[in-house]
């Protein structure tokens, strides 16, 4: 978090805990990313249907750090999308012009 917050182009626009504040955070301020930490299940199901419904081009990222090389999930949802995620990782680490929503469970 705080290395894509001391980036001037990126601008992270919340961090919460739980699926509430996450759907408000996200519902409220449509970021384009998503990085999250949930581990797989009913939770995460339920956010990403709701999420996505309401905000179909959001790009989600899972990071989970307890996995011994890291972990980086993607949800997409088609082939164009991941290719968008491919161009918009590699301007990330030239240009990053994202606004990024994290949290946790």
């Amino acid at each position: 978090k705080n290395s894509l917050a001391a980036r001037p182009d990126v601008e992270v626009v919340g961090e919460c805990i739980g699926m509430v504040d996450t759907l408000l955070l996200i519902s409220s301020t449509r970021p384009d990313l998503w990085i999250h930490s949930w581990d797989e299940g009913d939770d995460l199901d339920a956010a990403l249907s709701h999420l996505l419904s309401i905000h179909p081009s959001l790009a989600v990222m899972r990071v989970h750090p307890d996995e011994p090389a890291g972990c980086l999930q993607l949800q997409v949802h088609s082939i164009s999308q991941l290719f968008e995620i491919a161009n918009r990782t590699r301007s990330l680490l030239d240009h990053p012009s994202l606004e990024i929503a994290g949290s946790s469970p």
